[in-house]
């Protein structure tokens, strides 16, 4: 599925603050073991411990998201994944930190130092948290757009597999253009017949001349020939 180069560089900013988190984590909390290992709390040894490994799994995860092909399963089981474990690093640490009673020579000091730690400590989830639901976004919007795209292309190869019906062409009759008549004046007539060519008059004009006389000579043929009365001979 193509990602798109806005959620390309949105994926590359947040891995990229999250791997520099981590790296930040995986420094303080080396320099905090190494100090308090022996004199410090078990139970706050064991947390800072497992805060550790968490962010160096981090650490290395996040350049394989960013380097291998992106696939949305993949980035979200391993998104996933990241999560839940910041987020129970996160919450068991802050539980630690609110049961913590500070020693009363350093009460100040310490108390602050386990508020800015509980604050650190959800940075990560909450960057990872960002990410997951702009990812989830992302999916729902790309199956929304590639289910419409199917139902388009299945409507048109649908449309051409339908047999095509051949219309015959109709005789072609000259008519005026609608654009003339709408553009003729109310008043004006109807346009003439145009006139016929000299030749074509002349020949018209000696045929019928020639049809009159053949009727004349028929009916004085006729008269001539009608027989005489019987009174002129007694």
């Amino acid at each position: 599925m193509d990602s798109g180069p806005s959620f390309r560089k949105f994926r590359t900013a947040a891995f990229s603050c999250i791997a520099l988190i981590s790296l930040a984590w995986i420094a303080l909390a080396t320099v905090v073991l190494y100090m308090h290992w022996g004199d410090g709390d078990s139970t706050q040894t064991a947390l800072i411990v497992v805060i550790l490994c968490v962010n160096v799994l981090t650490t290395i995860m996040v350049p394989l998201l960013l380097l291998v092909k992106f696939r949305v399963w993949l980035d979200a089981a391993r998104t996933v994944f990241l999560l839940m474990a910041h987020f129970f690093a996160a919450i068991a640490f802050t539980m630690w930190a609110v049961k913590y009673s500070c020693p009363s020579s350093d009460d100040g000091v310490c108390s602050m130092m386990n508020l800015y730690v509980v604050l650190a400590s959800w940075v990560i989830p909450l960057l990872l948290l960002v990410y997951s639901v702009c990812f989830s976004v992302l999916v729902w919007r790309r199956s929304g757009y590639q289910s419409t795209r199917h139902v388009e292309d299945a409507t048109t190869s649908r449309r051409d597999k339908l047999p095509t019906i051949q219309i015959p062409d109709s005789p072609s009759v000259a008519t005026a253009p609608p654009s003339a008549m709408l553009s003729r004046p109310p008043w004006v007539g109807p346009t003439p017949p145009p006139p016929l060519p000299p030749g074509d008059t002349d020949d018209n004009d000696q045929d019928s001349d020639t049809t009159s006389k053949k009727h004349r000579s028929q009916r004085s043929s006729a008269r001539l020939s009608k027989p005489l009365p019987n009174r002129l001979f007694t």
